[in-house]
This record gives C-alpha cells, structure tokens and sequence, in this order.
C-alpha cells in the first residue's frame, strides 16, 4: 500500500538541468503558420517507423 498518490518533486537544481537540455523543434506551413513545440512530445521511432504528424498547424 506503498503507492504514490501527489505529484513527484523535482529539485531547482533537477528542473534547471532538463530546461537546459531541451531541444525545440520549428515547423513552418507553406502558408507562414508556424509552431515551436519541445522535442520530449515527439515518441522516438525505429528504422521501421512511419514519421509523425505534426497538428495545430492548420489555417486560422
């Protein structure tokens, strides 16, 4: 009955290292759009993968 229930704490020191770390991805449409979105919300695939699709890019 050892199970956590709150969120996990992460140190200043923790946090201001994986900010660092991060890497951003830019996507530009062919319209102008853009988006800058983190590199962690992207899954890694394998050489059998079929690529990802990038949303929220659609005209407004």
């Amino acid at each position: 009955d050892d199970e956590a229930t709150g969120d996990a704490m992460l140190s200043v020191e923790r946090i201001a290292e994986l900010g660092a770390a991060e890497q951003f991805i830019l996507t530009v449409t062919e319209t102008g759009f853009g988006k800058r979105s983190s590199a962690y919300e992207y899954r890694r695939t394998g050489r059998g993968g079929q690529g990802l699709t990038a949303h929220g890019l659609g005209g407004r």
